[in-house]
C-alpha cells in the first residue's frame, strides 16, 4: 500500500506540474467568461495526504512513521471506535433508559458539546478497554508510604485497571454518579501521556457525532424490544463466532 501511494503521489505531482499552465488558462477563462469552473475532482486518501505532508526534520516523521499512522488510523476508525459507538448506545437503551429522554434531547441540539459530554460519560461507564496488561519498564513502588504499598520490579507482567481509576473517588466526587459535566483530564477512553491514542482528535469528533446520528431516529429502540436477547452480541472481531471482546452485531429499530 505504501509502495503503491508513493509512486501515485509521484506521478501525480508530475502531471499537476505538466498540467499546471492549461489549469491556470481555464481559471482565467472563467474569470472572463465569469462562468463556474465546477467542484475540482480528487482522488485524495489520508495515506497521500501524509505523504504529501512536508516536516522539519527535527519532527522525524518518516514513511515508517507514515504506514504506523496509517494503519494506526484504520484500526482507531473501525474496531475501536464501532466498539465504543455501540456501547454508548447499548448503554443508553439498555443499562440507563432513565436518560434516554436528555440524550434525545441534546442530540437534537445546534451546541454538540452538552450531547458529547453524556457520550464521554457513559464511556466512562463501558470503556472500550476496561484493563489492559502491560509490562513495568524500570523498578516502581506503587502507593508508596501506605500499608498497600507494593514493589513492581521491572519487567513484570502488571494489569491496569483503567475503568476502576475512572471511578476513584480522589479523582471523582460521586464516582457511581452519571455526571456529564466531569474534567475531561481524569478520563482514560484515549490513554495517557506516550500512550494517548494517536487518533484522539479524530475519534473525539467522530465518536459523538455517530451516537448522535442514531440518537435522532424517532422511536429508537434495542435488541432487548424486539426480540429475546439482550444487549450486544461479543465476538472476537473476525465473525467467527467465538466469545471476545468486540460487538458484532446489536440490533436496532425506530420509526
Amino acid at each position: 500500500l505504501m509502495a503503491r501511494k508513493v509512486v501515485t503521489v509521484i506521478i501525480g505531482n508530475i502531471i499537476r506540474i505538466i498540467l499546471a499552465p492549461l489549469r491556470l488558462l481555464a481559471y482565467l477563462l472563467c474569470r472572463l467568461l465569469r462562468c463556474n469552473p465546477g467542484p475540482r475532482w480528487s482522488k485524495d486518501t489520508m495515506v497521500k495526504r501524509m505523504i504529501r505532508s512536508k516536516f522539519a526534520k527535527e519532527v522525524d516523521f518518516s514513511l515508517v512513521r507514515v504506514g504506523v499512522n496509517a494503519g494506526g488510523l484504520l484500526i482507531g476508525a473501525i474496531e475501536t471506535t464501532s466498539q465504543a459507538v455501540a456501547q454508548v448506545i447499548e448503554f443508553f437503551l439498555l443499562r440507563r433508559p432513565d436518560l434516554l429522554d436528555e440524550v434525545k434531547q441534546k442530540a437534537a441540539l445546534p451546541d454538540p458539546a452538552p450531547f458529547d459530554s453524556m457520550v464521554w460519560e457513559a464511556l466512562r461507564f463501558v470503556p472500550i478497554s476496561p484493563y489492559m496488561f502491560r509490562q513495568a519498564s524500570t523498578d516502581c513502588v506503587i502507593a508508596k508510604g501506605t500499608n498497600r504499598q507494593t514493589a513492581i520490579p521491572a519487567s513484570t507482567n502488571v494489569l491496569l485497571l483503567s475503568q476502576s481509576a475512572m471511578f476513584d473517588s480522589y479523582a471523582y466526587d460521586k464516582p457511581e454518579t452519571f455526571n456529564p459535566n466531569r474534567n475531561w483530564y481524569h478520563h482514560f477512553n484515549f490513554g495517557f501521556g506516550s500512550h494517548e491514542c494517536l487518533g484522539k482528535y479524530v475519534g473525539m469528533v467522530m465518536i459523538p457525532e455517530m451516537v448522535r446520528q442514531v440518537m435522532l431516529r424517532k422511536n429508537i429502540v434495542g435488541r432487548e424490544k424486539i426480540s429475546r436477547r439482550n444487549g450486544a452480541l461479543y465476538g472476537d472481531g473476525l465473525g467467527a463466532g467465538a466469545d471476545g471482546p468486540f460487538p458484532e452485531e446489536y440490533n436496532l429499530a425506530w420509526q
